[in-house]
C-alpha cells in the first residue's frame, strides 16, 4: 500500500477533531485563524496513534521522532508524519 500525503494535513485535523471530541470544522476554523494549531504533547501522540492506524502503518513513528517540537503542533506533526510516510513508500515495504 502506498500511503497517500496529499490528504496528510486534512487526516490530522479529523483526527484532532476526534479525540478532542469535536468537529473536524472547528479545529478547521481553529487553524485558520491561528494559522497553525498548538496543542499538548499527549494529544500529539494519540492523534499519531490514530493517524498510524489510518494508515494501516502502525510503528511507523519511531519513539526517537516524538518530541515536544514535533508533537505539539498541528505543523510539527505534518512535517514528521509526512518525512515518515516517505520513507515507508521508498522502503521497498509499501
Amino acid at each position: 500500500m502506498n500511503v497517500q500525503i496529499s490528504n496528510l494535513r486534512e487526516t490530522l485535523i479529523q483526527k484532532i477533531a476526534f479525540v478532542r471530541g469535536r468537529s473536524a470544522a472547528e479545529v478547521e476554523a481553529e487553524v485558520n485563524a491561528k494559522g497553525d494549531l498548538k496543542i499538548d504533547s499527549k494529544l500529539g501522540q494519540a492523534v499519531v496513534g490514530h493517524v498510524e492506524m489510518a494508515l494501516d502503518r502502525e510503528g511507523m513513528v519511531r519513539v526517537e521522532d516524538q518530541t515536544k517540537k514535533t508533537l505539539t503542533s498541528l505543523s510539527g506533526l505534518e512535517a514528521m508524519l509526512k518525512k515518515r510516510i516517505e520513507e515507508t513508500n521508498g522502503d521497498g515495504n509499501g
